[in-house]
Protein backbone atom coordinates (compact mmCIF):
# COMPACT_ATOMS: atom_id res chain seq x y z
CA UNK A 1 0.00 0.00 0.00
CA UNK A 2 1.30 3.23 -0.78
CA UNK A 3 -0.29 6.27 1.10
CA UNK A 4 0.59 10.01 1.47
CA UNK A 5 -0.58 13.12 3.24
CA UNK A 6 -1.09 11.18 6.45
CA UNK A 7 -0.04 12.66 10.52
CA UNK A 8 1.27 9.54 11.72
CA UNK A 9 1.71 5.71 11.07
CA UNK A 10 1.04 3.36 13.59
CA UNK A 11 2.88 -0.50 13.61
CA UNK A 12 3.59 -3.23 16.57
CA UNK A 13 6.66 -2.79 18.40
CA UNK A 14 7.14 -6.41 16.28
CA UNK A 15 6.17 -5.62 13.06
CA UNK A 16 6.20 -7.57 10.16
CA UNK A 17 5.79 -4.13 7.99
CA UNK A 18 8.48 -2.58 5.95
CA UNK A 19 8.19 1.08 5.20
CA UNK A 20 10.09 3.15 2.67
CA UNK A 21 9.70 6.85 2.51
CA UNK A 22 9.97 8.53 -1.13
CA UNK A 23 9.38 11.90 -0.59
CA UNK A 24 5.78 12.29 0.41
CA UNK A 25 4.65 8.88 -0.45
CA UNK A 26 5.41 6.06 1.97
CA UNK A 27 5.04 2.76 0.97
CA UNK A 28 3.89 -0.09 3.35
CA UNK A 29 4.78 -3.75 2.80
CA UNK A 30 5.24 -7.01 3.71
CA UNK A 31 8.60 -8.39 4.88
CA UNK A 32 7.55 -11.61 5.44
CA UNK A 33 5.77 -14.15 3.30
CA UNK A 34 1.99 -14.37 4.07
CA UNK A 35 -0.92 -17.00 2.88
CA UNK A 36 -4.52 -16.60 3.03
CA UNK A 37 -4.67 -18.78 6.31
CA UNK A 38 -2.89 -15.75 8.33
CA UNK A 39 -5.26 -13.15 7.41
CA UNK A 40 -7.17 -11.27 10.17
CA UNK A 41 -10.91 -12.25 10.27
CA UNK A 42 -11.98 -9.22 11.96
CA UNK A 43 -10.69 -6.18 12.81
CA UNK A 44 -12.12 -5.67 16.28
CA UNK A 45 -10.03 -8.39 17.56
CA UNK A 46 -6.48 -9.19 17.00
CA UNK A 47 -4.14 -11.79 17.23
CA UNK A 48 -0.66 -10.35 18.39
CA UNK A 49 0.44 -11.77 15.00
CA UNK A 50 -2.15 -9.85 13.17
CA UNK A 51 -1.39 -6.89 14.64
CA UNK A 52 2.10 -7.51 13.73
CA UNK A 53 0.92 -7.42 9.82
CA UNK A 54 -0.70 -3.83 10.04
CA UNK A 55 -0.48 -0.70 10.30
CA UNK A 56 -3.19 2.06 11.00
CA UNK A 57 -2.40 5.75 9.52
CA UNK A 58 -3.97 8.54 10.84
CA UNK A 59 -5.15 11.63 9.06
CA UNK A 60 -6.15 14.85 10.33
CA UNK A 61 -7.80 17.70 8.08
CA UNK A 62 -8.78 15.98 5.30
CA UNK A 63 -11.54 15.76 3.21
CA UNK A 64 -9.95 12.88 0.94
CA UNK A 65 -6.87 10.23 0.91
CA UNK A 66 -5.36 8.71 -1.67
CA UNK A 67 -4.15 5.00 -0.99
CA UNK A 68 -2.74 2.78 -3.53
CA UNK A 69 -3.30 -0.83 -3.15
CA UNK A 70 -1.50 -3.51 -5.07
CA UNK A 71 1.01 -6.52 -4.96
CA UNK A 72 3.76 -7.80 -6.23
CA UNK A 73 4.90 -11.01 -7.97
CA UNK A 74 4.79 -14.31 -5.31
CA UNK A 75 4.13 -17.50 -4.71
CA UNK A 76 2.61 -18.74 -1.71
CA UNK A 77 6.01 -19.49 -0.59
CA UNK A 78 7.66 -16.11 -0.99
CA UNK A 79 9.47 -17.25 -4.07
CA UNK A 80 9.77 -14.03 -6.80
CA UNK A 81 8.22 -15.92 -9.37
CA UNK A 82 4.63 -15.50 -11.14
CA UNK A 83 2.03 -17.80 -9.87
CA UNK A 84 -1.41 -17.95 -11.22
CA UNK A 85 -4.04 -18.71 -9.13
CA UNK A 86 -3.08 -17.26 -5.66
CA UNK A 87 -4.87 -14.25 -4.85
CA UNK A 88 -3.59 -11.20 -2.44
CA UNK A 89 -6.25 -10.14 0.43
CA UNK A 90 -6.46 -6.56 1.63
CA UNK A 91 -8.48 -5.79 4.95
CA UNK A 92 -9.34 -1.77 5.18
CA UNK A 93 -10.93 -0.53 8.33
CA UNK A 94 -12.71 2.87 8.82
CA UNK A 95 -11.19 2.45 12.27
CA UNK A 96 -7.44 2.50 15.00
CA UNK A 97 -7.20 -1.38 15.03
CA UNK A 98 -4.11 -1.43 15.83
CA UNK A 99 -4.92 1.12 18.92
CA UNK A 100 -8.56 0.02 19.71
CA UNK A 101 -8.64 -3.91 18.33
CA UNK A 102 -8.75 -6.15 21.52
CA UNK A 103 -5.86 -8.78 21.31
CA UNK A 104 -6.92 -12.71 20.78
CA UNK A 105 -4.64 -14.86 22.80
CA UNK A 106 -4.17 -18.39 22.21
CA UNK A 107 -6.50 -19.46 24.26
CA UNK A 108 -9.17 -17.39 22.57
CA UNK A 109 -9.27 -14.98 25.60
CA UNK A 110 -9.66 -11.62 24.37
CA UNK A 111 -8.41 -8.93 25.91
CA UNK A 112 -8.38 -4.84 26.25
CA UNK A 113 -5.98 -2.72 24.21
CA UNK A 114 -4.69 -1.03 27.58
CA UNK A 115 -3.93 -4.12 29.48
CA UNK A 116 -0.32 -4.43 29.42
CA UNK A 117 -0.21 -7.47 32.02
CA UNK A 118 0.00 -10.14 29.01
CA UNK A 119 2.85 -11.11 27.68
CA UNK A 120 2.87 -9.83 24.05
CA UNK A 121 0.42 -7.27 24.53
CA UNK A 122 2.34 -3.44 23.68
CA UNK A 123 1.17 -0.28 22.96
CA UNK A 124 1.76 0.36 19.23
CA UNK A 125 5.00 2.46 17.91
CA UNK A 126 4.08 5.84 16.33
CA UNK A 127 6.23 6.06 13.13
CA UNK A 128 7.84 3.04 14.16
CA UNK A 129 9.28 4.40 17.23
CA UNK A 130 7.24 6.30 19.97
CA UNK A 131 5.58 3.91 22.03
CA UNK A 132 1.95 5.35 22.81
CA UNK A 133 -1.31 4.20 23.84
CA UNK A 134 -3.80 7.38 21.78
CA UNK A 135 -3.13 8.30 18.32
CA UNK A 136 -1.25 12.00 19.15
CA UNK A 137 -3.52 15.05 17.96
CA UNK A 138 -1.56 18.43 17.66
CA UNK A 139 -2.17 20.73 19.98
CA UNK A 140 -3.19 24.05 18.69
CA UNK A 141 -2.71 27.36 20.51
CA UNK A 142 -5.92 29.19 20.22
CA UNK A 143 -7.15 32.60 21.30
CA UNK A 144 -10.31 33.07 23.39
CA UNK A 145 -12.19 34.01 20.24
CA UNK A 146 -11.00 30.70 18.60
CA UNK A 147 -8.60 32.05 16.31
CA UNK A 148 -4.78 31.11 16.06
CA UNK A 149 -2.35 32.11 17.90
CA UNK A 150 0.62 32.63 15.13
CA UNK A 151 4.36 33.32 16.06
Amino acid sequence: MIAEGFTHYYVSANTSVKTTTNGRRTKFSASLPGNRFDNPLETDALTIAWKDKGVTLQYQNRSEITLTVGAEEGTEDGNKTTAAGYNRGFSLSLRPSLICAKTILENDRRVDPANRSVDGVEWPLMDGVKSTPYMEVPIVPTNEDGSLITG
